[in-house]
């Protein structure tokens, strides 16, 4: 009677969920939890508190923590294009994280879906159960997507190009796939040994673990030319193409995969007859077309997906995410025409995954959807899009030593700076230099050297909610920050 009261086994995990949920609800502060090595649930975390143990205990994407979390903004609350650091300070999102917020951070019509969707069931496994927010999500994607009739939906971009490669496999009983080297199709093992060597990413990838895969050189090349004109170019690209297909054997390909729109590594619009042309060759040699829209869909150039700017275009797989859910939860979708839908309603596909059609992920979709329709997004982008060229051409013509290009689709570009002869030996540098100076400016956005484009890039990629008045703004702040730190150097 004296000694402390024992607890049943398995009860401090349940009052540590108890309680953490409390706490989340704000139904009452909470101090501490039962647990024997004292740990507590204190809500004073403060941003030394938050990257000592980050930096002590977590681990980084693509990089090391040093390089991450001990430099990296304490970001504690976000609304419009805004994200808000701890300190108060604001910042415009110009690359929409990692060009995925498409629809911004006023997205409560999005949260009240997914609430919805978790308070009536929150989870059912797509093997055994129907949810209904499925069949809504389909309904409205093949309205706005047409030739797509079927679709598949996982976790993330990576995973549905992992889903398409396999489908194309399937389908055609073909294995090897063609890629770009000028491109980037995502993280895991077989999306990147997809992605090209233009991509450094690729090599952490050992021993090449997608069997079958060939790269091919780019219709937008670095040292070369095809032609002196678009079409010119295009004509000699398609012939290089169709002879690596004849020399690998059309017998043994499944698919050919590229991006609508080059996206990480130039953001290059697709001229007239590039796609088209693509497409032609797989017809003729029975080879299934796969465009990835992981980046370009969504309204990000004023289209549901890149690929229906160009007449004729009519890909056998598409795969999307990112804004397919405005990345308020994480999800991916993989849609097939009707010849491959109709194969896989009498044949397996040996594709799947616990979460695969989270139906709370994909009401985030159903929330996303709907706000791109009632925002009339795309028709906002579409107005946006000479906008964007011409604050980019302006930038370009006052700042001509630093910006070497600057171009765009829709919300979607880029600028290309001109890297100094100080930073020559160090141009990571200077892209480090450059990022500080759009922070003290109050905006964030992703800078980069590319190495095989020979400069330092500043992604222009805002959210799609963004005004007329706040685009200019930031690309006034672009103007200050290369007059005070690059344009000196030149």
């Amino acid at each position: 009677r004296n000694s402390k009261p024992r607890l049943p086994r398995g009860a401090e995990s349940m009052i540590r969920s108890f309680r953490t949920v409390l706490r989340r609800v704000g139904y009452a502060p909470i101090s501490t939890v039962v647990g024997g090595d004292g740990a507590t649930c204190s809500e004073d975390w403060s941003t030394e508190k938050v990257r000592d143990v980050l930096g002590k205990h977590s681990l980084a994407q693509w990089a090391s923590i040093e390089k991450t979390i001990n430099n990296n903004l304490h970001i504690v609350a976000a609304e419009d294009i805004y994200l808000i650091a701890a300190d108060g300070k604001r910042y415009v999102d110009f690359n929409s994280q990692a060009i995925c917020t498409n629809l911004g951070y006023s997205t409560q019509s999005i949260a009240d879906e997914v609430y919805k969707q978790m308070k009536e069931v929150p989870f059912l496994e797509s093997r055994f159960f129907m949810a209904t927010i499925r069949a809504k999500v389909i309904d409205f994607m093949r309205e706005v997507m047409p030739g797509l009739e079927r679709f598949h939906f996982g976790e993330s971009g990576a995973t549905a190009v992992e889903a398409a490669i396999r489908m194309a496999r399937v389908y055609t009983g073909k294995k090897k796939i063609l890629a770009s080297y000028r491109s980037f199709h995502g993280g895991t093992a077989g999306a990147l040994t997809l992605t090209g060597g233009v991509d450094e990413r690729h090599f952490h990838v050992d021993s090449s673990p997608l069997e079958g895969t060939v790269h091919f050189a780019d219709r937008f090349p670095f040292l070369m030319s095809w032609g002196n004109t678009p079409q010119e170019a295009n004509a000699n690209f398609l012939a290089y193409l169709e002879e690596v297909i004849t020399l690998e054997g059309p017998q043994t390909i499944a698919a050919i995969i590229i991006e609508s729109i080059v996206g990480t590594h130039g953001i290059l619009p697709s001229p007239e007859g590039y796609l088209s042309g693509v497409q032609a060759l797989c017809r003729k040699y029975d080879i299934v077309f796969i465009l990835d829209e992981v980046m370009a869909g969504f309204g990000r150039t004023g289209k549901w997906l890149g690929y229906q700017h160009y007449d004729g275009v009519e890909p056998d797989i598409v795969t999307m995410a990112k804004g397919l859910s405005a990345a308020v939860l994480p999800i991916g979708a993989v849609g097939v025409n009707a010849k491959i839908g109709k194969y896989f309603e009498t044949h397996n596909l040996p594709i799947g995954s616990t979460y695969n059609a989270h139906p709370s992920g994909l009401a985030a979709i159903w929330g996303a959807l709907k706000m791109y329709k009632e925002q009339n997004i795309n028709e906002k982008v579409t107005t946006m899009d000479p906008v964007m060229k011409a604050l980019g051409s302006k930038l370009k013509a006052a700042h001509p030593k630093s910006v070497r290009e600057a171009r765009s689709i829709g919300l979607w570009g880029m600028l290309e700076i001109t890297i100094p002869p100080k930073f020559q030996d160090d141009p990571n540098a200077l892209a480090g230099t450059i990022s500080k100076g759009l922070l003290s400016k109050g905006v964030f956005t992703l800078v980069k050297y590319h190495k095989h484009m020979r400069c330092v890039i500043v992604y222009t990629n805002p959210p799609l909610v963004i005004t007329e008045e706040q685009l200019t703004g930031v690309f006034d702040g672009i103007g200050e920050m290369l007059s005070e730190t690059v344009d000196p150097l030149l």
